[in-house]
Parts: structure tokens; sequence; C-alpha cells
């Protein structure tokens, strides 16, 4: 997600915003604030036109890096799926939702997909040791298993889809994406 001068400018309200809701204010120039002792002190003033300066600059900073991060973070996961099973994650939804998969699942991602039936298919799935209680979790095993996993198990509730090879690994990637 590139840092456009629209999500700059949001994010540098945010950072005013979240000065306001701090208490931070800023005194204007050559103001005197009154101390504990009745004594003026222009140098609180100064103090927070330098800690509200340093926020608007920081933070707006800190909140790009962190959506950089994530973006390549997701950029990565996805790169190694498709890599690790020969699919492309981003066509995934569209076969997911064509095939009735939320029927049965909760897919991350997927508008709709809240079925209670099946696992919920999330994050966790790359770190479960089974697919379908029985195959191994590798690539290899999860696009057999979205393909037929009747063939699998014939006392499975998952219904062989039926779908192509390419369709499976596509769906595979897609699932082992999620984090």
């Amino acid at each position: 997600m590139p840092l456009t001068p629209v999500r700059m400018m949001l994010l540098t309200v945010g950072a005013a915003a979240a000065g306001a809701m701090l208490g931070l204010t800023v005194a204007s120039p050559g103001s005197r604030t009154e101390g504990a002792d009745g004594g003026g002190h222009e140098q609180s003033g100064k103090t927070n036109r330098i800690c509200v300066a340093a926020m608007f600059l920081i933070l707006p900073v800190i909140l790009a890096s962190f959506a950089w991060w994530q973006q390549q973070r997701t950029e990565r996961a996805e790169h190694e799926a498709n890599e690790a099973t020969g699919g492309i994650a981003t066509r995934a939804v569209p076969i997911m939702s064509a095939n009735g998969c939320g029927g049965c699942h909760t897919i991350s991602g997927v508008p709709g997909a809240q079925g209670l039936v099946g696992p919920r298919l999330d994050a966790s799935l790359a770190a479960r040791v089974y697919i379908g209680g029985i195959l191994s979790n590798n690539p290899e095993n999860m696009i057999r298993w979205i393909r037929a996993a009747r063939d699998v198990n014939p006392r499975t509730a998952m219904p062989s889809t039926g779908i192509s090879e390419q369709e499976a690994r596509d769906v595979a990637a897609y699932l082992y994406a999620l984090k």
C-alpha cells in the first residue's frame, strides 16, 4: 500500500487528533504560561510546540512504516504459498464462492463464508498437523483433499468438489497465505 498524499494527510490529521486527545496544546509564539509559583514560563510553551511538532512528524512515519511492513508480510506469505502449491492465491475467492465452500466453512476474506459445519479456514490452517483428520498437512495433500475428499475418506462430510487441479492449487495457495 503506497503512501499517497491523501494517506499522508489522513495520518497527519490522525496525529493531530491524537495530540488533542492527549491534551497537548500549542502555545502561540511569545505567550507565557503560569507556573505553580505564579511566575510566567515561556519554556513550557516551547516544549509543547516541540512535542506536538515531533508527534506530527513521527507518528505518521510510524503508521506508514507499519502499513508498509504489513503489506510486505502479506505479499511475502502469498508469494511463498503460490510457490509451494503452484497456484495463484488471488484467483481463489471466486472459485470458493462458486463452489459453495462458505456454506460449510468460515473462510477469512471470503464474503458470506460463515459456515459452521467444517473447520474455520483461517491463519491457523497452516499450523495444523492434519487435513481432514488423516492427511499430513502439506500442499500436495491439501490439493488432493480439496479436489476429492471422499476418495481419501469416504465417511467425511466434505464433498469431493471435482474442481480442476489448477483451481485446487489456487484455493490451497489462498488458504496457506492466510496470516
